[in-house]
């Protein structure tokens, strides 16, 4: 079996930018779990259907265009659309943005660098 990537530059891009999301969301999560315990039942309620709406089931095409809009909110949705077009350029994007998932996770690392050089010394001492 032949396995060609067709871009694999942007494929480490939108890895990259997962991973960046993901350490974000994490560090927000472990500092909101500092002041109140009970944010790991919210995270559990909450990871649940933005894993399903993520577009690892199924793809955006398979879903009808005017529907589109409530799911196009999510960058990791973004990322795996754009993931998939990198392995095969045939595969279309008309339903996501680069520059979206790039600007969402700039946000969030930024988010969660401020929140926590605000909080890391109570943080700890807790």
């Amino acid at each position: 079996m032949d396995i060609n990537i067709d871009d694999p530059l942007f494929l480490i891009t939108n890895v990259f930018a997962v991973w960046i999301i993901a350490m974000s969301l994490g560090l927000l999560f472990a500092i909101g779990q500092c002041y109140v315990p009970e944010i790991t039942k919210v995270r559990g309620i909450l990871t649940r259907p933005l894993f399903f709406i993520s577009g690892v089931f199924f793809s955006m095409q398979d879903i009808p265009k005017e529907y589109w809009s409530y799911l196009d909110w999510n960058p990791i949705l973004h990322a795996i659309e754009l993931t998939r077009h990198a392995a095969y350029s045939t595969y279309p994007t008309e339903a996501v943005s680069e520059f979206y998932l790039l600007a969402c996770t700039i946000v969030l690392l930024f988010f969660a660098l401020a929140v926590y050089h605000v909080s890391w010394k109570q943080a700890l001492s807790r």
